[in-house]
Parts: structure tokens; sequence; C-alpha cells
């Protein structure tokens, strides 16, 4: 990550304001993959957030949504906000997901 000129929140921030057909791909996808739903679209051009220190075991890619402390950022030494676990749970929802392999997927 230090190869970036800013964090990736911010970047992708930025590449949206410029306009949501910036991302053509994800649209693609989005089009392709789950009949163009503009909910799917608009919360997978959001930056999500993901349990990286959580996941040490191939097999945890098999359990479903894991509680709010096991998203602890361990870069900035912080936990997860309540507003970004609503946010992965509303992913977790909108698009069916069954387990954590499902939103690495994703």
């Amino acid at each position: 990550m230090q190869h970036l000129s800013a964090s990736l929140d911010k970047l992708t921030k930025n590449l949206a304001n410029g306009g949501l057909e910036n991302f053509k791909c994800t649209r693609d996808f989005i089009d392709t993959e789950h009949d163009g739903c503009d909910q799917k679209f608009e919360l997978i051009t959001k930056k999500g957030v993901y349990p990286y220190s959580y996941i040490d075991d191939a097999a945890k890619f098999d359990e479903g949504l894991p509680p709010q402390s096991c998203f602890y950022n361990d870069m900035t030494d912080e936990p997860l906000s309540d507003e970004d676990y609503a946010l992965v749970q509303e992913v977790w929802s909108t698009f069916d997901l069954q387990c954590l392999g499902d939103l690495h997927d994703l």
C-alpha cells in the first residue's frame, strides 16, 4: 500500500466523485452476475471491510458472518465502527452470502 498516493478509501471515493460510470468492469459484473441490480452496484462500489486478521485458516471461509470484534483493524489498532459493520451486514444480506468465502469472492 505504500505505493499508493492516498488510502484505498480516498482513491475509491475520488474515482466515484467522477461518476459511477468510471466503474465499467464492476457495472459489467453486476449486469452479468446480478441482473443489473443498482443497489448491489452501489454497495460494491463502496470501500468494503474484511476480517483480515481473523482469516488465519482456510476453514474460516466456510463460516458465517463473524461478529464485529473479528473485524479489528490491526494496521490502525482500531475496532470496526458500527457504521462499517452495518455496511458488511447489508452486503451480506443483499448479496445473499452464505459464508466468508462468498464475501471473499465478491
